[in-house]
């Protein structure tokens, strides 16, 4: 079972904001996890603040987005880059996550 309730709002001129909320719930571990019988729930939130930029025909949106994961379970969890022993990868319960970017759109309808 999954669901996610994302919210967009236009703040004000260029500026907007989206609110994406999210949740997954794998009892079995048929989908989510790697391991069969091994159920892991996922809890997530990402917000984006977006400014767009238009310009004749062409458009430039600015990004950033945050995120938060956090996942729970017998199998849950998110690789830390560390080895508790051979064989055995390091797993974290929540992650954060940064992310900015640039987008350009071109078309020709827009022109003025």
């Amino acid at each position: 079972m999954s669901a996610q309730l994302p919210l967009h709002w236009a703040v004000h001129g260029r500026w907007s904001v989206t609110l994406r909320p999210e949740f997954a719930w794998d009892r079995d571990g048929r989908w989510i996890s790697g391991e069969l019988g091994t159920g892991q729930s996922v809890r997530a939130v990402t917000t984006t603040l977006e400014y767009r930029v238009p310009h004749q025909g062409a458009q430039g949106i600015l990004r950033m987005e945050y995120r938060y994961d956090c996942s729970r379970g017998t199998a849950g969890g998110f690789f830390d880059d560390g080895v508790l022993r051979p064989g055995v990868v390091g797993l974290t319960s929540a992650e954060h996550l940064l992310t900015v970017g640039v987008i350009a759109t071109f078309d020709s309808s827009l022109r003025q």
